[in-house]
């Protein structure tokens, strides 16, 4: 069986991430709104879906799997290394 390796963010970042995304949603909610913290949270999500429904099939890749891998890494840019 082959170990993958670690690709975690160490706890202390994962915890300063939660914050920081409360202290977002409560800031929001408490001075323009609750409808505006929705939006700002949902803006992630929304981009998400856009590159995975539209952007990536629209130049050759399939959106769920990402293939053909080729055609993915040459869009994101990544070099394949030299084996």
């Amino acid at each position: 069986m082959t170990r993958l390796p670690r690709l975690q963010a160490p706890k202390w970042r994962r915890l300063l991430k939660v914050v920081i995304v409360l202290g977002v949603g409560l800031g929001l909610s408490s001075t323009v709104g609750r409808a505006w913290a929705y939006g700002v949270l949902a803006l992630p999500l929304v981009a998400a879906v856009v590159i995975h429904v539209w952007w990536l099939p629209k130049n050759g890749v399939n959106g769920w799997t990402g293939e053909p891998k080729e055609r993915y890494y040459e869009l994101i840019g990544h070099r394949k290394a030299d084996s």
